[in-house]
């Protein structure tokens, strides 16, 4: 049983996470750790418990959640003392979801409470029981990779605590009801009362986050929810979205895809706000996704309300003001195009931003580079390069009839 634990433990060291992450339900994953080691912890006389003070859902991948888990009991009932409690705690302190995994036994002196994470490393009082030292490494790696923390709790006597901090992820916090209620997988338009007249395009391949995102803007605009990029594009032409609201890692078409879709399209959707949701920070894939024509991009976990207002900005609530700011805009930013292909793409790419975000009064030359995944110094030099002219500092009070100036 320990022989093969370890070889799934060592699976921990591959240094390329995968993309199959989904909302799990925590305590239904602790039960079923417990349920899988009830006997091996019968034979030394061990009770597992499971103390669980929230319901809370954690978007991870469901292997990685067992592997640590899987290591911290075996851990425990390893090195527990005979005939005692090895307790699993589950709790949220915003913004953390905190797991401890409890035995009673030996404590861990204090100038080894940090090198038992490494790599190969074993207390000298630990080498005759059966392992390989690589259980607790891998574990934090895998727990530090979804920006979490895995520490030691050593003190109180005779009570050792494996401690793991997980970020909540906060648009799952929601009403049980909600997740509970069951839905079907096909195409489905919610109708509301929409004071904006504006019109979402919500596409995410999961059903419950579908769900959640469809509920929680559908009482403020007309949604149309879809479950992968090939089904937008079959619908965007009859919808018209307003904005897109997009996940990345989709089967079929994935959000870089669509994004690349409808910005070569020649039809007039191709302008249309794209925001792009994905667990993935990193800033390659923000520059991927900005890259590939999204207008914005936020990373999970999110706010639900703020998200809403990333929505309402970039719509605008004042359609009369952008209507008049973007009619100036295309008055003055018609600049010839060239045969030289990067350069049409530069100007083009950059007048789409201006057009949609110049009239928030925080916009800047650095949001604009950042938006279009570089520097300002190499935004100043294409700018330079291919229309002579350096970018201004662009704001709700700027003279809009010249948006570059020397």
């Amino acid at each position: 049983m320990f022989h093969l634990i370890e070889q799934l433990l060592s699976l921990a060291n591959n240094e390329q996470a995968t993309e199959k992450k989904s909302i799990v339900a925590l305590t239904h994953i602790c039960t079923q750790v417990i349920n899988n080691f009830s006997a091996l912890a019968s034979t030394k006389a061990l009770t597992l418990t499971l103390d669980a003070k929230t319901n809370a859902k954690l978007v991870i991948e469901i292997q990685v959640l067992e592997t640590i888990l899987n290591n911290l009991v075996s851990n425990a009932i390893k090195y527990a003392d005979s005939s005692s409690e090895i307790k699993i705690t589950c709790t949220v302190e915003n913004p953390f979801c905190v797991i401890k995994v409890i035995n009673i036994g030996t404590n861990i002196p204090i100038k080894h409470q940090e090198t038992i994470f490494e790599k190969f490393y074993r207390l000298e009082h630990h080498h005759k029981t059966e392992g390989q030292g690589i259980g607790l490494s891998s574990s934090r790696e895998l727990v530090e990779s979804y920006q979490g923390t895995l520490t030691l709790d050593n003190s109180r006597p005779n009570l050792v605590q494996f401690i793991i901090s997980l970020p909540v992820d906060i648009i799952f916090n929601i009403d049980q009801t909600l997740v509970e209620n069951k839905i079907s997988a096909k195409l489905r338009r919610q109708k509301a009362p929409n004071l904006s007249n504006k019109r979402l395009l919500i596409v995410e391949d999961n059903l419950e986050i579908n769900q959640f995102l469809t509920q929680l803007l559908a009482s403020d605009y007309d949604v149309l929810n879809v479950y992968n990029g090939k089904e937008a594009t079959e619908h965007i032409d009859d919808f018209q979205p307003d904005l897109i609201l997009s996940d990345v890692m989709m089967p079929q078409m994935n959000g870089f895809e669509l994004c690349q879709y409808i910005r070569q399209s020649d039809q007039s959707y191709n302008k249309v706000p794209i925001i792009l949701l994905t667990a993935k920070s990193d800033m390659l894939s923000q520059k991927q996704g900005l890259q590939a024509g999204a207008t914005d991009y936020l990373s999970k976990p999110f706010s639900g309300e703020i998200l809403k207002l990333k929505i309402a900005n970039l719509l605008d609530s004042s359609s009369e003001t952008r209507k008049s700011i973007t009619a100036s805009a295309a008055n003055h930013l018609q600049i010839e195009l060239s045969e030289d292909d990067t350069r049409n793409k530069f100007i083009q790419r950059t007048q789409d931003l201006l057009k949609i975000h110049f009239p928030d009064p925080e916009f800047n030359v650095k949001k604009l580079s950042e938006l279009l995944a570089m520097d300002e110094r190499t935004l100043r030099r294409k700018s330079e390069l291919y229309l002579s002219k350096k970018p201004t500092i662009l704001s709700a009070n700027t003279d809009y009839s010249v948006l570059m100036k020397c």
